[in-house]
């Protein structure tokens, strides 16, 4: 009888179902307005007898140019009506019967929003998940050959009135795949649940350690960095832990008796790993990087799009030149958009079956009744707000995201993340973008020779001006200072012309700097998530901002 390998039986796993229903997106993507319109019209139809679709007349509704006047463009506040009476426990309100659970967002700056998730949207999602892991799959065999690394959020946070949990949509997904791939993650579930951020990351980062990861999945960065310096601040005590077969008792103290069995019946002693792991110690001291304990990485799947594209180059120095970090596709609390079909796209897919969009053209996005352009008129190189509908009950939903069309993929449209709306501040008219404030510092510290480790520009609509949080790889002198800062404004002058307008009428100051701390990255990222005003497994990197509690979070940590 012939025995299989566990990567095989993985592979066979994910190949069964994956493969298809990643060939009818693949066909959908050469008639995308066919599947669009008839997505949104079988969308109206199961929903015409819910509250909202009363309320909107979906019953009389045959086309999307009646969808359109029907139903008016809404962010996530003026849904509050249906929100609150789906918390209460009514059903048939924005779909049919009552939510599966609520996803919490991932905002960095406002209080977590609650997402209702449908039953149908849920099995979606699910779906969504095994193309994803095929399409990866396909493109990189090997990836199950050894243990994976990930970071996920609770997949239960708490309960609504009427008992519907809250959590997760990662975490629901890590608990519920077969046990052929969860055998392939280097950490268990209870480990992602510890509420103590130094103590959750000490245990995975510990299992991770442990063993000869082949493939990592986190979705923000800011994770895969955060679990090696992790790693080295505690690598003797880990290796030494690896070698006897334990987990740091201030780890299991965080967890029930039932998980604290379930993380300690997974550890064995490895002697022989730990003296492997000990060795590179010796050979590279305080320059052991991932690409020396983590040699056969073959893939990181992680956002390489918007904010994140600054870190990219950060990762590819910690890892060895033959992992491939491949993007993660454009994804947000309200769901998966676009996929990522090969290795070496920084942009997306958005796939034309499981969603309704709409997008407005940024030049037309201050008009007082904006016209929205559909999937199939979209323009290479042009920039959108993306608004969706989905059957999760988000109907004209404003995303506000900015994406660009970089290319198409048969009749389909390729975009690429740009910012979110929100990263544009506007003091004085300005319309200060995020993008803008990356691409100037970045060729600021070209041109002074200074290396920045982190920063954030924060508009101060009180006092009219922008402070310029920052950290230095160098200790800088007064004079290094005032320079970096007279050059970044300069660059800013270049790239926006109303920027340049208010600074030469003085309408605006200078920024003023204000040196952030060493390791100021992790430590305004623990603030916020410690304050629950981000999600650690799903973290996004903020440049720009005009929040109040952003400014907080930055001045708790200077």
């Amino acid at each position: 009888m012939a025995v299989f390998s566990k990567e095989w039986v993985v592979n066979k796993m994910i190949t069964m179902v994956g493969k298809r229903p990643l060939k009818r997106i693949e066909v959908s993507t050469h008639d995308p307005k066919k599947h669009q319109l008839e997505f949104l019209d079988k969308l109206i139809k199961n929903n015409k007898d819910t509250l909202f679709g009363k309320d909107h007349n979906f019953g009389s509704i045959n086309s999307y140019k009646d969808y359109a006047e029907n139903v008016p463009i809404r962010s996530y506040n003026e849904f509050s009506k249906y929100f609150e009476l789906l918390q209460e426990g009514k059903a048939d309100i924005l779909f049919r019967g009552r939510p599966a659970m609520y996803n919490t967002s991932s905002g960095t700056t406002d209080k977590p929003k609650l997402i209702p998730i449908s039953q149908e949207f849920k099995k979606m999602l699910s779906e969504f998940n095994k193309i994803w892991l095929y399409s990866i799959l396909v493109q990189n065999p090997g990836i199950y050959k050894g243990k994976s690394l990930t970071s996920v959020g609770k997949a239960i946070e708490g309960y609504i009135e009427d008992g519907t949990p809250i959590g997760s949509i990662s975490g629901n997904s890590f608990r519920t795949v077969p046990k052929a791939i969860t055998s392939t993650f280097s950490s268990t579930y209870p480990l992602f649940t510890i509420d103590d951020y130094d103590l959750r990351y000490y245990g995975i980062s510990r299992n991770a350690l442990e063993h000869d990861l082949t493939l990592s999945i986190c979705a923000s960065i800011a994770n895969v960095m955060r679990y090696h310096q992790t790693i080295i601040e505690n690598f003797d005590q880990m290796v030494d832990e690896i070698r006897r077969g334990v987990m740091n008792e201030k780890v299991l103290a965080q967890l029930s008796d039932e998980d604290k069995k379930e993380v300690s019946d997974l550890i064995k002693p490895n002697p022989e790993r730990a003296d492997e792991l000990a060795a590179l110690k010796v050979k590279y001291g305080t320059n052991l990087l991932p690409k020396h304990y983590w040699p056969n990485l073959r893939v990181i799947n992680a956002w390489v799009q918007g904010n994140f594209a600054i870190l990219v180059k950060k990762l590819k120095e910690y890892f060895p030149v033959t992992t491939v970090i491949r993007s993660f596709g454009y994804q947000a609390s309200e769901g998966r958009f676009g996929i990522s079909l090969d290795n070496h796209w920084n942009y997306s897919l958005l796939i034309p079956t499981q969603y309704f969009y709409e997008f407005i053209p940024v030049d037309k996005c201050d008009d007082e009744k904006p016209e929205a352009l559909l999937y199939h008129e979209l323009e290479l190189n042009e920039r959108y707000f993306v608004i969706i509908s989905n059957v999760s009950g988000l109907y004209r939903y404003d995303m506000n995201d900015i994406i660009e069309v970089v290319g198409f993929h048969n009749k389909a449209p390729l975009i690429h993340f740009v910012q979110k709306g929100a990263g544009i501040v506007n003091i004085m008219g300005e319309k200060l973008a995020e993008e803008q404030v990356i691409k100037a510092t970045q060729k600021t510290a070209l041109e002074t020779n200074l290396t920045v480790k982190h920063f954030l520009m924060y508009g101060d609509f009180n006092t009219f001006k922008y402070e310029y949080f920052v950290e230095f790889a160098e200790t800088i002198t007064t004079e290094q200072k005032d320079e970096f800062i007279k050059v970044f404004d300069t660059k800013l002058q270049d790239m926006n012309i109303e920027y340049a307008s208010k600074r030469q009428s003085k309408r605006l100051a200078i920024p003023e700097v204000i040196l952030l701390p060493e390791d100021s990255h992790q430590k305004i990222k623990q603030t916020l998530v410690e304050k629950q005003l981000a999600k650690d497994g799903q973290y996004k990197d903020l440049y720009l901002s005009s929040k109040i509690a952003t400014r907080e979070a930055l001045r708790e940590v200077c």
